[in-house]
């Protein structure tokens, strides 16, 4: 018989309710995910009268003056959008300090976008990493898509091996272009390093990119346990004895410096990026963070 595979807590169902909930008041906007998803593929078509619905970050100032109202640019759209998905699937996101793994936040996170990305059909595909890409799904559309992802990051056997991000990136520089094509990161970046960084200069030409870090507690903070502990490093094996109270202080600056450094990287390279903890829920704060994304100029190609 053959061995049943070992899966994931995943509330999917509850997750992707969750987020249209918050999304609820936005929805009306009709090319709301298409701002959010815009890629980099849209090109001027002409002026149009000013409504009250339209972004107002949209107003040609000088044409309005000539013409004496206000008038909006209009775009060519491309018709569908195409969103790949990278995903750590690295040992570091089996962590987890609460009820959520951070593996398993993930995952419920990147269902609730894919959901509703293909429910507009668009097309969907995505990248699984660790020390290598271990599952890539070209992108399609529909039902079939979201359950082969659904599989894939539910299926505990594919979470192993240390995460190797610049390979990864190296993958995604490698694929076909793609049109109207965005990228949407998943990892809680524990790796990222100056190499990263100027990887990420390229694939941000690419593709329009929005990143969501994954932290769990114990990423920012040791717990306040007195005594000596052994911590293994989950890529090389190595292990050492610390005294958690004496070295808490010294982690938590080691910490804060490498948040600092990943969030000036992004910025450097103008990449969306949202710090998500899993001992919160995530559907309030992405819904805010696509709301002020959408409100953020858009620099037509």
């Amino acid at each position: 018989m053959e061995q049943q595979k070992r899966k994931l807590k995943i509330d999917v169902a509850g997750s992707i309710t969750s987020l249209q909930a918050f999304l609820k008041e936005y929805s009306a906007k009709k090319k709301l995910y298409k701002i959010f998803f815009r890629g980099k593929s849209f090109d001027f078509e002409s002026f149009r009268d000013y409504s009250p619905e339209d972004d107002s970050l949209n107003i040609d100032w000088i044409a309005s003056a000539r013409y004496d109202k206000l008038l909006t640019k209009q775009y060519k759209e491309e018709e569908k959008l195409t969103v790949l998905f990278l995903i750590d699937t690295s040992e570091n996101m089996i962590a987890g300090s609460g009820e959520k793994l951070k593996c398993e936040y993930a995952a419920e996170l990147a269902l609730s976008l894919a959901y509703i990305i293909l429910n507009r059909d668009n097309r969907v595909g995505f990248i699984l990493f660790n020390d290598k890409v271990n599952t890539f799904f070209p992108p399609m559309r529909g039902n079939r898509c979201f359950y082969s992802f659904l599989d894939s990051l539910s299926d505990a056997d594919n979470y192993h091996g240390a995460a190797n991000i610049n390979d990864a990136l190296d993958f995604i520089l490698s694929l076909p272009e793609y049109r109207a094509a965005s990228l949407i990161l998943i990892s809680d970046f524990a790796k990222f390093n100056e190499v990263t960084r100027h990887k990420l200069i390229s694939v941000s030409f690419k593709f329009e990119t929005t990143a969501f870090i994954i932290k769990d507690i114990l990423d920012k903070q040791l717990p306040n346990i007195a005594g000596e502990f052994a911590l293994e490093d989950s890529s090389s094996g190595e292990q050492i004895i610390v005294d958690l109270k004496l070295a808490k202080k010294s982690y938590g600056e080691y910490a804060k410096k490498q948040e600092e450094y990943l969030e000036k990287s992004f910025a450097s390279n103008k990449i969306d990026f949202l710090e998500l903890s899993t001992d919160k829920p995530f559907s309030d704060k992405v819904a805010v963070f696509i709301k002020e994304k959408v409100k953020k100029p858009v620099i037509w190609l």
